[in-house]
């Protein structure tokens, strides 16, 4: 991903969370079951013991993954301590965060 997508993403994350359209943490798991999720952008250096959880528990509710970031500069863009995943439940901003990770 180039330093342009990331500064894009980066704005859309803080758009989203401006609005409200953010979950945090294991809140995601449950805006999954309900479908309020659409796109899950996880931290970079979470365990593998979590990352298996949010991957697998992303693959059963056929949501898209994007990682990206630390937990410590995800934490810096809420005034966070450390955030291991986000679920951003617009469905347009999810769209351009997934079209942009993937460039």
């Amino acid at each position: 991903m180039d330093l342009l997508a990331s500064k894009k993403i980066t704005t859309l994350l803080q758009f989203a969370y401006k609005a409200k359209k953010l979950s945090f943490g294991e809140s995601v798991i449950t805006g999954m079951l309900s479908n309020r999720i659409n796109v899950m952008v996880l931290a970079s250096d979470v365990s593998p013991t979590q990352m298996k959880k949010y991957l697998d528990k992303a693959n059963f509710y056929q949501v898209k993954v994007v990682t990206f970031l630390t937990k410590e500069e995800l934490g810096l863009l809420f005034d966070k301590n450390e955030v291991a995943c986000v679920g951003v439940s617009d469905k347009n901003m999810a769209k351009q965060i997934i079209a942009l990770a993937e460039l």
